[in-house]
């Protein structure tokens, strides 16, 4: 593997677990989940 690839692994592993603690750690209402999911709407 390339050092971009491992860097790019762990980059995304960090922001999953980063989102894993942001949404189970505290009790996020229904906009927060609304706003995250914008960018990623189907059209």
């Amino acid at each position: 593997m390339t050092s971009t690839a491992i860097v790019l692994v762990l980059v995304s592993a960090s922001m999953r677990a980063g989102w894993n603690l942001i949404c189970k750690s505290r009790r996020p209402s229904g906009a927060f989940f609304r706003i995250v999911r914008i960018p990623f709407k189907k059209q």
